[in-house]
């Protein structure tokens, strides 16, 4: 199972508002899910999160259908987002990163417990990669709505969305004048 992910800023003079994106190609679309995550927002974070939810996302799909895969392989094009993650295994989280460590270890274990394990795949970001344009979009789409919604509330997180990309968008952005 591949799953490509992403982490997005929105920098406001009142404060940073962060989202992250998700996707995956699924019967010839690609399918994903954005994230708003809130105000105070820094862009490891965003990206760290973004890991956390493709991680859930994959246990989800293990919870349905029971053996389907044995391998997450998470796509991503933060060295230090998945340096940080794998650090969260060495020494306990703690400080600013605490809540999101330990989401991050509890999602990890769901995902070993449902038989699958946990690689990590580094993408060049910003480079024609379908996936990792999805994810980025949908992390855009994510912190834009934390934005909006902030006006409104403190703190928001809530999956937002789900579309779908057809094969034509992926021609289009995969080839030379995409």
């Amino acid at each position: 199972m591949d799953i490509y992910t992403d982490g997005s800023v929105r920098d406001t003079e009142r404060a940073k508002w962060g989202g992250s994106g998700i996707a995956r190609f699924q019967d010839g679309w690609w399918v994903g899910k954005s994230f708003g995550i809130g105000k105070g927002c820094t862009v490891s974070r965003a990206e760290i999160r973004g890991i956390c939810e493709a991680i859930s996302w994959a246990v989800d799909m293990l919870v349905a259908d029971p053996g389907a895969f044995n391998k997450l392989i998470v796509h991503c094009d933060s060295v230090s987002a998945m340096e940080e993650c794998r650090d969260f295994f060495i020494n306990p989280p703690s400080g600013a990163f605490e809540w999101l460590g330990l989401m991050f270890l509890y999602r990890v274990r769901a995902l070993r417990l449902h038989g699958a394990e946990l690689v990590f795949q580094w993408v060049k970001g910003h480079s024609g990669n379908a996936g990792n344009d999805c994810a980025d979009d949908l992390a855009k789409r994510g912190s834009a709505a934390a934005l909006e919604e902030g006006a409104k509330v403190s703190t928001f997180t809530e999956d937002l969305e789900c579309y779908r990309l057809g094969k034509e968008w992926t021609e289009w952005t995969t080839s030379a004048i995409g």
